[in-house]
């Protein structure tokens, strides 16, 4: 099996070259599943003490994994 990696300022991310069988407590595509690919973004602290709404996590990490051109289905974290 070949793997790709990537490591940016925001996210981390593997790409398989066929799908993987995973158990994950990932927000997107967490549980039993089998995935290309895997993203874990980075999340800025926010210590201002303002509740601010931020989008729902699933919604952000697919769009980082679209931008990212990593292949579905996916699993992704945000830590």
């Amino acid at each position: 099996m070949n793997i790709s990696w990537r490591i940016t300022r925001d996210y981390f991310s593997l790409e398989f070259d066929r799908p993987v069988k995973t158990l994950s407590s990932a927000i997107l595509g967490g549980g039993m599943n089998e995935v290309n690919s895997f993203i874990n973004m980075r999340v800025d602290e926010n210590f201002g003490g303002k509740k601010i709404d931020f989008p729902r996590p699933e919604k952000t990490i697919a769009a980082a994994a679209g931008e990212a051109g990593l292949p579905e289905p996916l699993a992704g974290m945000m830590t």
